[in-house]
């Protein structure tokens, strides 16, 4: 009769042949961790450089993000982002003004307490994205914008065109 012993060893006293399992498992699983490892951490790799998750990981950083990247995740609702881009069509508020940065991903509209800022200016800010909703009779209309908290940089027309980005 098989008799189990520790260590997971079963010994067949009948032809004495020994036998176990567990440590060739264990054999087994020491030899092939280091490629499920390095192969999980490829993956991981890859999801991050391929997917919207990486712009997240530089908001953190405080690096600079194309604005495409903003409108297209979701993940950075309520987070704060820094944009580079160039100052388009601007509207005046009471406090401040609204206007359009693009860069050459896309644009978005920000909302910023700077009232000289012209338009063909290339500026460089830190801001919060916010999504406001609006209901249009039974549609409802969902626009990402930015809330700009500090102006890091700004240089009009003229310098952008001398001065390399």
């Amino acid at each position: 009769m098989p008799e189990v012993c520790a260590g997971g060893v079963v010994r067949d006293m009948g032809d004495r042949t020994r036998v176990s399992p567990s440590r060739r498992s264990r054999e087994r699983v020491g030899r092939s961790w280091v490629p499920s490892v390095v192969l999980a951490g490829g993956v991981l790799l890859m999801l991050l450089v391929a997917s919207p998750l990486r712009w997240l990981g530089l908001t953190v950083l405080g690096q600079t993000i194309p604005i495409r990247s903003v409108l297209d995740t979701q993940l950075l609702l309520g987070r704060a982002v820094q944009l580079q881009g160039q100052v388009g069509d601007r509207a005046p508020l009471m406090d401040g003004q609204v206007y359009e940065l693009s860069d050459s991903t896309g644009g978005i509209w920000v909302i910023s307490p700077n009232l000289d800022l012209q338009s063909g200016e290339m500026v460089k800010i830190r801001g919060r994205v916010r999504l406001q909703s609006v209901m249009i009779e039974e549609l409802k209309l969902q626009e990402v914008y930015i809330e700009e908290h500090e102006l890091l940089e700004r240089r009009s027309l003229e310098q952008s065109l001398l001065l390399p980005e």
